[in-house]
């Protein structure tokens, strides 16, 4: 069992079934540096711009766009997945994680609207 710092083996087993680790860690030295070594953040921004720039294109105006649309989505999530989460003092200014975040909220609600327009519309096709 992995017991957070000042805590008790017998404090940690009032989480229900689960081992925890809390802690604060700073490197020592440069941080930036040590977070370029262990991710490719030029990597991970430049995709994130990829995504957002695809995510802007795909108009979402019909069901012909739901396919697409899932397959973009996936890999929006996908990407999410690999972001190194990083304290802000770590990452360049312009890091678009958290820009990628809110464009991908506003295009998955438009999404998730088309769905259910296109779910109603086949469900009243159906019942004619």
């Amino acid at each position: 069992m992995l017991v957070a710092p000042g805590q008790s083996r017998a404090g940690a087993r009032g989480h229900a079934g689960a081992d925890l680790l809390a802690g604060s860690f700073v490197p020592a030295g440069d941080g930036a540096a040590l977070a370029a070594r262990l991710w490719d953040l030029p990597w991970w921004a430049a995709r994130a711009e990829t995504l957002r720039l695809e995510l802007a294109a795909l108009a979402l105006g019909g069901p012909e766009d739901l396919a697409p649309g899932f397959v973009l989505s996936a890999a929006v999530l996908r990407h999410f997945q690999a972001d190194p989460l990083l304290p802000d003092g770590l990452l360049a200014p312009d890091w678009p994680g958290a820009v990628l975040r809110a464009d991908y909220d506003e295009w998955d609600g438009r999404y998730r609207r088309l769905l259910a327009r296109w779910s109603r519309e086949g469900q009243a096709k159906s019942r004619a």
